[in-house]
């Protein structure tokens, strides 16, 4: 796997045009930020449309953002011309969520050839974490 640190910003740009033109990832409104020059931040507005029947947001959305954020960073790895299925996520839920932004800040944990895996952390707009988790791909 490439070291992020050898990414030029042209790349980085085009993979964050990529990621946010993926219509499903458009109907959720998140949204990549550089985040410590070797990766990305990815948030989510907290909408009407993202939200259970109790009122906060849905844990299917904030899935999603775990999931598509650990995608976006170790996309960001992998060699051009190579892409990534999600193999498994797993997410523990802490507190529910009702207005704001939600921020997924992430960690590689595993870059192999063949699969990487990383866990995210979702905060709130006030930084208290609201989920945590992880998800496997396979690079393909």
């Amino acid at each position: 796997m490439e070291r992020p640190g050898r990414l030029s910003r042209a790349r980085i740009q085009a993979l964050k045009k990529r990621i946010e033109s993926v219509p499903f990832i458009r109907l959720l409104g998140l949204k990549l930020f550089p985040a410590d020059g070797d990766r990305f931040e990815m948030r989510m507005k907290v909408l009407p449309k993202l939200s259970n029947y109790m009122g906060g947001v849905h844990g299917g959305a904030i899935t999603s953002l775990i999931d598509m954020a650990v995608y976006s960073n170790i996309l960001l790895r992998v060699p051009e011309g190579m892409t990534l299925t999600t193999t498994e996520v797993k997410v523990n839920f802490f507190r529910p969520v009702t207005k704001g932004i939600l921020v997924a800040k992430v960690k590689i944990i595993h870059s192999g050839k063949r699969t990487a895996v990383g866990e995210a952390e979702i905060e709130d707009g006030e930084g208290r974490l609201i989920a945590k988790g992880t998800a496997g791909h396979l690079i393909v």
